[in-house]
């Protein structure tokens, strides 16, 4: 038999695991930034070079090395909001 706290913490992890295998509907802003996002990783796959606005409002040129750190920046970002 269980006591209190035992039956209440087996409804917490049951109420987390059910959390986890039910996702929650995504609102259309919610999927149009994630479709952005999948947009701006198929251009840094595909396109050789590209310009970016830096912080300063100035365009620079990625190289192989800013590309890799962008679409890890974007990965982490469609994991975090996308799945």
């Amino acid at each position: 038999m269980l006591t209190q706290g035992e039956d209440s913490e087996a409804a917490v992890k049951k109420q987390a695991i059910e959390s986890i295998e039910e996702p929650r509907p995504k609102t259309e802003e919610e999927r149009a930034y994630c479709n952005s996002l999948k947009g701006n990783i198929a251009m840094l796959k595909s396109s050789p070079r590209l310009r970016i606005k830096n912080k300063n409002g100035e365009y620079e040129i990625l190289d192989d090395a800013g590309r890799q750190k962008e679409m890890a920046r974007i990965n982490k970002l469609l994991n975090e909001f996308c799945h």
